[in-house]
């Protein structure tokens, strides 16, 4: 029986969850093992959540010109 693949938004999600870089850095080791592309999938998509993650939290500068 062939091993299943991880879903690559289940461990997006699962990595999320985690506080700090320690816990995230044991998460990718032990969810990716030798799989080298998943890892960089899912650093990827971390990586992007993390630059996007305050976007809406503060409008652009340009914003408050027009209002």
């Amino acid at each position: 029986m062939a091993e299943k693949q991880p879903n690559l938004d289940s461990l997006f999600e699962q990595a999320l969850e985690l506080e700090t870089q320690a816990e995230l850095t044991e998460f990718l080791n032990q969810a990716c093992g030798d799989d080298t592309e998943l890892r960089r999938q899912l650093e990827n998509l971390i990586k992007s959540d993390q630059q996007a993650g305050s976007f809406l939290e503060k409008p652009p500068a340009e914003f408050d010109a027009t209002i």
